[in-house]
């Protein structure tokens, strides 16, 4: 009787419970190889050896694709909850509903289907869903998602390209992106406001949070007249498009009335015009208080 040992096996395994025993079938070759039946059983032990690595716990499927040209057939429920599949090195799943991809509490659960606005994956992280992905290809964060919850759309090399979102929209409201590089907002269908690429922002009204019970020491502005005074309106043209407009120049007000300039991150010099109008209302009724004495004095 000749024994074949299993050989190069991990400790811890013992190569006792792996030792196979075979009777000596003396001068019988295999029909297939020409090889004794002891010669046949060490090769294919062999194989088995380089298909299956026990010191890193893994099976080298493509050593057993080496052995057999038809697809490998699993004949029971095979569990892989514990297994990652690799194709060319990218993680591979497949198969139909209820398919999960995961790690832990994150995972990407695939779903087949043919109705074109059911999910066909669904990303999950914290057992919770963060995005949805349908059949016909419509990307979703999840209903209800929080502000500063956002899609960041990129490019091929990575680079933020925000003009690739269209919309952002429920059944009342919504924010488009339109072909003249804009934004147009629309309540009910009808834009209520817009922005476009120049900057230049068009709505029916601006509103400023003006309510007394907002506001602590209040004193009514003196010597408004010369302040204005100090201001001066310009004719100009933007650099950068040559653009032709009129306003006031950013230093020169913050000389005068500081409270109406507003510092970028960028330190970009911008004007509240907004913030000059209480020192015209107070300049203006100074004036009328001189014409009143000016008319007084004629009667």
């Amino acid at each position: 009787m000749n024994s074949i040992n299993y050989m190069n096996l991990p400790s811890y395994l013992g190569n006792s419970n792996f030792l196979v025993n075979i009777n000596e079938l003396t001068g019988i070759n295999t029909s297939a190889s020409g090889l004794s039946a002891t010669a046949a059983l060490q090769t294919a032990i062999t194989n088995i050896q380089k298909m299956v690595d026990f010191d890193k716990k893994q099976i080298n499927v493509n050593a057993i694709s080496n052995y057999d040209s038809s697809p490998i057939q699993v004949l029971a429920p095979l569990n892989l909850s514990n297994v990652n599949l690799y194709q060319n090195g990218n993680v591979f799943i497949g198969g139909s509903g209820g398919t999960y991809l995961s790690s832990g509490t994150t995972s990407i659960v695939l779903s087949t289907t043919t109705s074109a606005s059911s999910i066909a994956m669904n990303f999950i992280a914290a057992n919770s869903t963060i995005m949805t992905l349908t059949q016909q290809g419509t990307l979703a964060l999840p209903y209800g998602a929080l502000p500063n919850t956002f899609l960041e759309c990129i490019d091929l090399s990575g680079t933020a390209q925000w003009n690739y979102v269209s919309s952002i929209t429920n059944s009342i409201a919504s924010l488009n992106a339109t072909s003249a590089n804009s934004f147009s907002f629309q309540q009910s269908g009808s834009e209520v406001a817009s922005v476009d690429s120049y900057g230049r922002v068009t709505a029916q009204d601006f509103l400023s949070l003006s309510d007394r019970r907002y506001k602590d020491h209040i004193s009514t502005l003196t010597d408004a007249g010369s302040l204005i005074k100090g201001l001066r309106g310009v004719r100009f043209d933007w650099k950068k498009d040559g653009s032709h407009d009129v306003g006031v120049i950013a230093q020169e007000v913050f000389e005068h009335i500081p409270e109406a300039i507003v510092s970028t991150g960028t330190n970009m010099l911008n004007v509240a015009y907004n913030k000059i109008i209480p020192y015209l209302i107070e300049t203006i009724k100074d004036l009328q208080l001189r014409v009143e004495a000016l008319e007084a004095k004629q009667c």
